[in-house]
This record gives C-alpha cells, sequence and structure tokens, in this order.
C-alpha cells in the first residue's frame, strides 16, 4: 500500500520533465587522492577540478566560475600564460585531460571558459594523465595512461589545426617498478 498522505491520482505525474532547471552555484570539496596535477595558480585565482568540472576561484570577490567543457572526470590540468610573438600573448589558457571510454584533452580560455582545442580523440586508450603547453601555446604535449600491458604515451599536438598527432615522443611498454 502507498506511504500515508500520498497521492496516487497524481503519479502520472512523476513521469513529465521538470519546468525548473539547476544552476551550478558554488563548488564544495576537492579531488586530492590523484597522482596527477589537479590544481593549478593563474593570476588572480586557482583552478582546480572535481568530477568533470573545473572550478576557477577568484582571488579577488571570493567567487567561482565553471568551465564544463568534458563529459567525464577530469584527470589533470595545467595552465599556461602565453609569451613570445603569440597574437594571443598575455592570455591564460588552461589544459585539462579527462578518462573515460574515449579519453582526450581540450585547450580552453580562462578568462572566457570557452573550448579552443580538442586534442587526443581516439589516440588514448584509458585516460590522460598529463598536459603541458608551450609558452605560445602552438604545442601541446599529452601524458596518456594507456589499457593494461600498454604502457604510458606522450604525443605532441600542434594546435594549427586540431587534429592528428604531430609527433609521438615516447612509448613506454612497461611500466618502472
Amino acid at each position: 500500500s502507498p506511504p500515508t498522505g500520498f497521492d496516487t491520482a497524481a503519479v502520472h505525474l512523476s513521469g513529465r520533465l521538470p519546468v525548473a532547471e539547476l544552476e551550478l552555484c558554488q563548488v564544495q570539496g576537492f579531488v586530492g587522492d590523484r597522482d596527477q596535477p589537479n590544481l593549478c595558480e593563474y593570476e588572480g585565482g586557482l583552478i582546480y577540478t572535481i568530477a568533470a568540472v573545473a572550478c576557477l576561484y577568484e582571488r579577488e570577490g571570493g567567487t567561482q566560475k565553471f568551465y564544463r567543457g568534458h563529459d567525464d572526470d577530469i584527470t589533470c590540468v595545467s595552465v599556461v600564460k602565453l609569451g613570445g610573438r603569440s597574437k594571443h600573448a598575455g592570455e591564460t589558457r588552461a589544459a585539462t585531460g579527462q578518462m573515460g571510454a574515449d579519453p582526450y584533452f581540450l585547450i580552453w580560455s580562462v578568462p572566457h571558459c570557452l573550448t579552443l582545442y580538442k586534442l587526443g580523440v581516439g589516440v588514448f586508450s584509458r585516460s590522460v594523465i598529463g598536459v603541458a603547453m608551450s609558452y605560445d601555446g602552438r604545442h601541446v604535449a599529452g601524458v596518456g595512461m594507456e589499457k593494461q600491458g600498454d604502457g604510458t604515451h606522450v604525443l605532441r599536438f600542434e594546435t594549427n589545426d586540431g587534429s592528428a598527432p604531430a609527433q609521438r615522443l615516447h612509448e613506454a611498454l612497461d611500466k618502472l617498478e
């Protein structure tokens, strides 16, 4: 029998989508048990990750912004302020890698939380465990933890077209013990 006070005539309403929407306002918590870097400092704040969200904590004012370009847990983060003769010199960019069935990493604009490049799709097989960018933002390295027995791969990508890896830098078939 239904619980006391339960209106069985209203059961048909439970199959409808709600009219209201949720908005992410605040992120509390931090994944601190990973070997991969998931906390970075940038001019004005901190970037840390939890699940598929990169949280940008602005020191001044104590506010948060969120980068939500991933569809699985973020496994690593790297930040660089572009320099050199780049037309984007002075801009701060982040790279975040993820785990999953088809892991990849994203390069995004920190001030705008806007995805610029999606790299490594179809290349990594288990998880991206490290990312690093050159000072001018043209070259990006991604480290992938591969399926059991396949070791670790380090790949270099060029952000000119965001397509296939430009050069395989290193391949270790067995982990060092």
